[in-house]
């Protein structure tokens, strides 16, 4: 990591907002050392710990009571052979050892699927809880020795006794005569008990003067009985002590014999104490993971942190053949800003922090980030402010290669125009032939040129609201932006004449940059509204397409129907025709009759059977096949489908194994194979959701409740998608979804996805009432 980048983009404010997110002052530590990955794989699996982590803590597990005092500097103290730790320290280890093995367990335990790799990790923290016993077994929470030791049980008992004895025997003296005492109550001198004696009575005790007063007027004197009382106190606290020191001494000896295991929890735990306080700043955040793309840079609502609120959310994308990004426009109009954001969400996420840009944004990883930002000048090294810039951008240059992000703010600046420019142009080749990634700032014309005229460049600016005359801080890509100085100058407070005088000087002067960049910018706001009346045709073109093919396939199935029913009808017409003949034969035989007209009839008779037969297996064949089921390449999950003999609706979840799709049909999820899968009718108010649905009537509208208690994350999701595009259909702008109690995984699952849908205009959580379950009411755009 560069440092002296770091500190242009801000990123150790980041780091250190990181760092007290810790449990542990080790954690605290390592978490400040750690320098970015800029190994694909290893960045990828580290962003998945993250994400596991993330997904527990928001889940409703309940987070562990921990306490981690900082032991790392025992921890060569008890490497040492005879070294003895206080009480106080062996129980700073002993609550270390066993709030790791509580973050262990809670990592462990997790009910929540796909978090194996988190599990992995916690699983490498020892179980030192043997250790944990043995020590609490002897010290208590003050570091002391418990009071029911067997050793010292006795002793403490004595020593009792006998602080009891001198007490009972300092109160008989000051009792006796309160007159030669300055107060009723003993003091103590080094440990040992004295009493306030008025240096006027000194001749009225006899013992040993410890002290006396500044003033003279006080003696502190112990008489020679509490003077018994007070050696056999100090004899029997120092055989307490000899004992204590050795029980610390043993138990010290006990934990250097698992010395080596301590130091691979202490390792262990600071790892995953760094995951957690990754995983705590995301959520904090609001941050989402980014793909780890190659060579592709797509930041969508990418906001700078350290503005908070007034950041503005901007979207800058670069192709893989695009090299360097020339941004320009108006002064303070955000480029500077715009700049320091790409730079510090790259080094952000390759430091294994989710960043906060909307989902589907995507990063590479850098094997160097640079950034020459802000006024380089130096009184001290004789460096002008373009001085300072060329120095650092040389450095920059020595040291980039085909993976670096390099940031120039300004380039150019601080010199004659012509040469600036020149010099810019010159340095940004130099960084395409090395392969670098450069975003850049500048107010140079020529530079606006370059962007067009040579390859793997590309022009963006700042947009500018032309009523306002204010800049919107959003990056426009493909089109070059005007300074807007005369704007600026006249929205800083200079004067309306000077104003109008700067404009005079700008009409001799006008450059036919300026007009091009007027004229592309037209241009590019054609072309986007051209490009969304082309999306919104072919999204026209598709439902109609679909809505095509489904006329198509009934269609098909009315001929069909109408074939079976011809068949059965000329079945009919043959059954009565072979009747009718049957009679003309029984007639036939009354009255007078030949052979040759009986064999005729009779063969008549078999012709008409015979072809009656092949008409029946027509009708048989046709019963046992399917040929309204659906391709199975059009089948896509969240589709309307009716599956089985009885053609029961339900919707498209996922596909399963065997070439079968797991089918939501209300209170199952079915496994059906792709010949038992047909269309769904195209009367979408009718559709079935999985899901019970209530009509309420009110005064002049409906409300709908989906009731999702029981569904997974993904399940559910689909079905409010299918919901949401009813209602807009029918006209419903408000319905209720009835999930858990707010704080579970489905609960605020529903709630991400509702805030990032375009068609939802609000939404608010009610809360439930007497242990029931709550449900939240959306409120969709008209």
């Amino acid at each position: 990591m560069d440092n002296r980048t770091a500190g242009l983009l801000e990123f150790d404010k980041i780091r250190d907002s990181v760092c007290v997110l810790t449990l542990s002052s080790e954690g605290y530590s390592e978490l400040g050392n750690q320098d970015l990955l800029i190994n694909s794989g290893e960045l990828s699996d580290f962003q998945e710990l993250i994400t596991q982590f993330r997904r527990i803590l928001e889940s409703d597990e309940t987070f562990p009571s921990v306490n981690f005092p900082e032991i790392k500097q025992l921890i060569p103290i008890c490497r040492k052979e005879g070294t003895s730790l206080s009480g106080t320290e062996l129980r700073s280890i002993s609550n270390f050892i066993d709030s790791a093995g509580k973050i262990r367990k809670f990592i462990v335990s997790s009910k929540l699927p796909d978090i194996d790799n988190l599990v992995a990790a916690a699983e490498k923290i020892p179980d030192l809880s043997k250790i944990v016993l043995s020590i609490n077994k002897v010290v208590n929470s003050r570091g002391l020795i418990r009071d029911d030791h067997p050793e010292l049980r006795n002793l403490r008992k004595g020593l009792g006794n006998l602080n009891n004895k001198i007490s009972s025997l300092s109160s008989s003296y000051m009792s006796d005569n309160k007159n030669i005492w300055q107060t009723d109550v003993p003091s103590q001198k080094e440990g040992r008990i004295v009493l306030p004696l008025k240096s006027n009575f000194k001749s009225r005790v006899k013992g040993i003067i410890h002290d006396i007063s500044s003033k003279g007027t006080i003696l502190y004197i112990e008489p020679f009985d509490i003077l018994e009382l007070n050696n056999k106190i100090a004899l029997q606290e120092h055989e307490i002590s000899i004992i204590a020191n050795r029980i610390f001494r043993e138990l010290s000896a006990e934990l250097r014999k698992n010395i080596e295991e301590l130091i691979y929890l202490l390792k262990t735990f600071t790892y995953v104490d760094t995951l957690l306080a990754r995983a705590k700043f995301s959520i904090l955040n609001n941050c989402t993971r980014p793909e780890i793309s190659k060579g592709i840079i797509n930041l969508n609502g990418a906001r700078h942190l350290l503005l908070g609120d007034a950041a503005v959310p901007i979207d800058v994308s670069l192709e893989s053949d695009v090299q360097v990004l020339i941004i320009t426009g108006p002064n303070a109009g955000g480029k500077t800003v715009s700049l320091k954001t790409v730079g510090l969400l790259a080094m952000m996420h390759q430091f294994g922090l989710q960043i906060p840009v909307d989902e589907g944004s995507s990063l590479p990883v850098y094997d160097g980030i640079y950034a020459d930002i802000g006024d380089n000048q130096s009184i001290g090294e004789a460096l002008s402010t373009f001085s300072g810039h060329m120095k650092n951008i040389a450095e920059i240059l020595d040291r980039s290669g085909e993976r670096t992000l390099v940031l120039l703010d300004e380039l150019g600046s601080g010199t004659d125009p012509g040469e600036g420019a020149a010099i810019a142009m010159s340095v940004l080749d130099g960084f395409i032939q090395k392969g670098s990634v450069v975003l850049t700032t500048s107010h140079h014309s020529l530079l606006k040129n370059y962007g067009y005229t040579r390859e793997h460049v590309l022009n963006a600016s700042m947009e500018f609201d032309e009523n306002s005359h204010m800049s919107t801080y959003r990056v426009v890509s493909g089109v070059p932006g005007d300074s807007h100085a005369i704007d600026i100058a006249r929205q800083s407070g200079i004067s309306d004449k000077l104003i109008s005088h700067a404009l005079d000087y700008l009409k001799n002067k006008e450059t036919e940059s300026g007009r091009m960049i007027a004229e592309l910018e037209k241009k590019h706001r054609a072309a986007a509204l051209h490009e969304a009346s082309l999306l919104e045709r072919e999204n026209s073109l598709r439902a109609q397409i679909r809505e095509n093919d489904l006329k198509d396939l009934r269609v098909r199935q009315s001929e069909n129907q109408l074939k079976k029913m011809r068949n059965i009808e000329s079945w009919k017409f043959l059954s009565e025709a072979r009747k009718t003949l049957e009679n003309l034969v029984k007639e036939l035989r009354e009255g007078e009759l030949t052979r040759e007209k009986t064999k005729k009839v009779k063969s008549f008779i078999n012709a008409m059977d015979e072809s009656l037969k092949k008409e029946r297996e027509k009708v048989e064949d046709f019963t046992f096949s399917n040929p309204d089921s659906l391709n199975p390449e059009s089948i896509i999950p969240g589709m309307d489908v009716l599956v089985g003999e009885y053609r029961r609706p339900g919707i498209v979840v996922r596909k399963n194994k065997k070439n079968n799709w797991i089918i939501n049909t209300g209170a199952l999820n079915l496994a059906v194979g792709t010949d038992q899968i047909y269309p769904a009718p195209l009367n979408k108010s009718n559709k079935n959701f999985g899901v019970s649905l209530e009509v309420v009537r009110a005064e002049n509208s409906a409300k709908f409740s989906l009731d999702l208690r029981g569904f997974r994350l993904e399940e559910a999701l689909v079905v409010i998608t299918r919901q949401i595009d009813n209602a807009l259909m029918s006209g419903l702008v408000e319905f209720n979804i009835i999930h858990g109690k707010g704080e579970g995984v489905l609960s605020t699952g529903i709630h991400k996805f509702l805030q990032k849908d375009p068609s939802v205009k609000e939404y608010h959580f009610a809360h439930p009432e007497d242990g029931g379950f709550g449900k939240t009411i959306v409120q969709l755009k008209e």
